[in-house]
């Protein structure tokens, strides 16, 4: 049974202000309870305001599709003409920025589709895909201009797509109708379905409340400074003063259209003493990275990232690269479903030449260092040297693709070159051999 959160949207009203604050973001942090009901506005509000939760949302979908991608046929002998013919074809339709677009709503919203502008022989958009010719366009649908009816999903248990949308409701422009399309013109893509038939989770919600937090803790550091270590004006008024007097002495130099804790006014009698923090300034980070590893351990983005650059620094170690890396990955191969999808309907269409398999290619986001790179050439260099002691040659230049000596030079083991020798020369004189004659 839910319970009722009327009391916190109640108190959320109440901390807004003269500008759109969903749920007191940029008020006291004891006012926003964790773990409370979180709406798609307060999620979308955070999108646009906080960075962090940018980083997670828009860059991420950014970087997914940053390098784009190949579509190569998977054959004894691949074309690279039917690779070129398919760029061509993707590139017409933009497929590139309507993925980026997909990436970052399924991101946002939970869910996302992409639809596709057939030219048919069906009498509607509301009716399946029937004789199709071509893909004309593709349009990316989600929350901000799409919603799902309850009607319109399949109820039928003995069907495979049982509890997902038969038709969507779209809406084009600010002022149209909505439109009903059928699911056969939709490619849909949620990929942290929890609990839901067709709806995802959005990236966001699980980070929220630490959002929240990590914002309302940099809100309080400002005033922190503000308040207590820019210092303020400590003004004494000679003899015991009525605070009628006190007062009108505010009032004649206008000091009251000044911060309240930037001046203290008193009489003789009166004194002032930090207690506390004695007037040390403490350092804030410890407090803050709290919130930062959790939001770091929910997002899979290194904290390096979610902080970012800063002039002389890198975002982050080599380490924290791969590990971004590594669920930039993870995110293409969820894409991967919707891309496979679209070509095999654009060979439908015979926009694209048909063939039996293809795979995607996807160019590596992460690349090492030079410095890096030289080490690794370095131990690949000692690794080759000892396995001279036990292979010879030839096979050591086998490991490497590369062709034999001429003339047999690199049958023999080379082994410990200098120990060799030492044990020759011995042997030369134990058989009185010269060392520099012919050996008998």
């Amino acid at each position: 049974m839910l319970k009722d959160v009327s009391g916190v949207k109640k108190l959320a009203t109440l901390n807004t202000g003269s500008f759109d604050d969903p749920r007191g973001l940029y008020s006291r942090s004891d006012e926003v309870r964790f773990g409370s009901p979180v709406n798609m506005d307060e999620i979308v509000f955070a999108a646009r305001r906080e960075p962090v939760a940018k980083r997670v949302v828009v860059d991420v979908a950014f970087d997914v599709m940053a390098k784009g991608f190949t579509v190569e046929e998977e054959a004894e002998t691949p074309r690279p003409e039917w690779t070129r013919q398919v760029s061509k074809v993707l590139d017409t339709l933009d497929v590139k920025a309507k993925l980026r677009e997909l990436v970052l709503f399924e991101r946002l919203y939970g869910w996302a589709a992409l639809g596709l502008s057939y030219k048919d022989n069906a009498q509607s958009p509301s009716e399946a895909v029937l004789n199709p010719a071509e893909i004309v366009s593709l349009t990316v649908f989600s929350d901000h201009n799409c919603t799902v009816l309850d009607s319109d999903t399949e109820k039928s248990d003995d069907n495979e797509r049982c509890g997902q949308p038969n038709k969507y409701a779209v809406s084009f422009g600010v002022n149209a109708t909505q439109k009903k399309i059928h699911h056969t013109r939709m490619i849909h893509y949620a990929s942290r379905k929890i609990g839901h038939s067709w709806r995802g989770v959005s990236a966001l919600e699980v980070l929220y409340s630490d959002l929240t937090a990590y914002r309302n803790g940099r809100e309080q550091v400002v005033h922190a400074l503000k308040t207590h270590a820019a210092g303020f004006a400590d003004i004494t008024i000679k003899g015991k003063k009525s605070t009628t007097q006190l007062n009108n002495f505010k009032n004649k130099y206008k000091l009251q259209n000044l911060d309240g804790k930037s001046y203290f006014i008193h009489d003789t009698d009166c004194g002032i003493r930090w207690i506390g923090a004695k007037g040390k300034a403490l350092d804030p980070s410890p407090y803050m990275d709290v919130s930062l590893e959790s939001l770091s351990c929910g997002s899979r983005i290194p904290v390096s990232h979610l902080r970012g650059a800063t002039a002389g620094t890198l975002a982050g170690s080599e380490v924290n690269d791969r590990e971004y890396w590594g669920g930039i990955a993870m995110q293409q191969s969820l894409l991967e479903r919707v891309i496979w999808d679209l070509i095999d309907k654009l060979m439908e269409t015979n926009q694209i030449e048909k063939v039996e398999d293809y795979n995607l290619v996807w160019p590596a986001g992460f690349e090492i260092s030079d410095q890096s790179a030289a080490e690794i050439e370095l131990k690949k260099a000692q690794a080759r040297k000892l396995q001279l002691s036990w292979k010879s040659v030839d096979e050591v230049r086998a490991d490497e693709g590369l062709d034999p000596l001429p003339k047999g030079a690199g049958q023999t083991v080379l082994g410990d070159s200098q120990g060799f020798f030492n044990r020759f020369r011995g042997w030369l004189k134990r058989n009185n051999q010269p060392e520099g004659g012919e050996i008998e």
